[in-house]
């Protein structure tokens, strides 16, 4: 059985989640897509979160026992060295700079667009 409470931050994870790939796939369309086919892109974007966003939303903050920053600190820097590592070794034609910026701005942007959202 589920609470109110449980449910809602299943609700949030999956917006987050919806909206942190839609982000993150402009954002790496747009710095990488000259370079590689969107039929990359897409699926590596989309299972670098798969990855990553269950940890952040749900393992480190079960298991760290840390207050609310510093495990976002610590948890959102682990998604941007995975996803980086991810994006580098994925994306062949690319620079390993360009794979670096995509990870890093789309990384940003869907952070920043999450805070916004949190506070509205």
């Amino acid at each position: 059985m589920f609470s109110a409470e449980s449910d809602f931050v299943e609700i949030g994870f999956l917006a987050a989640f919806v909206i942190t790939n839609l982000v993150e796939m402009l954002v790496a369309y747009f710095i990488l897509g000259k370079d590689e086919k969107i039929s990359l892109i897409l699926p590596v974007v989309f299972c670098c979160n798969l990855v990553t966003m269950p940890w952040v939303w749900f393992i480190f903050p079960f298991f760290l026992h840390l207050p609310y920053l510093q495990t976002l600190l610590i948890s959102e820097l682990f998604a941007f060295i995975v996803e980086i590592v991810i994006y580098i070794e994925a994306f062949k034609n690319s620079t390993r700079d360009s794979s670096i910026m995509a990870a890093s701005i789309g990384n940003l942007t869907s952070f920043i667009l999450g805070l916004l959202v949190a506070l509205l």
